[in-house]
């Protein structure tokens, strides 16, 4: 019970640090370069996922189908 209660106190300090060190960012092109930064790689990395994913599942179909067709039929 207690370890649970540190651990969300620590995640909050950890969040307050990072939203008090962000503010203190001098310009507001820097903060809105870091915010398009991670929105550019997440964004990046999420259609990487789908074309990864639509591969796997062209191959699985095919390998499926060959495998369907080498079944031999009664």
């Amino acid at each position: 019970m207690r370890k649970v209660f540190y651990k969300n106190v620590l995640k909050k300090e950890i969040q307050y640090m990072l939203f008090r060190i962000y503010f203190k960012l001098p310009f507001i092109p820097i903060r809105w370069g870091i915010i398009n930064s991670v929105f550019k790689t997440v964004s990046f990395l999420s259609i990487l996922l789908t074309q990864v994913l639509r591969k796997k599942s062209i191959i699985l179909k095919k390998v499926g189908s060959e495998f369907y067709r080498s079944i031999p039929k009664m």
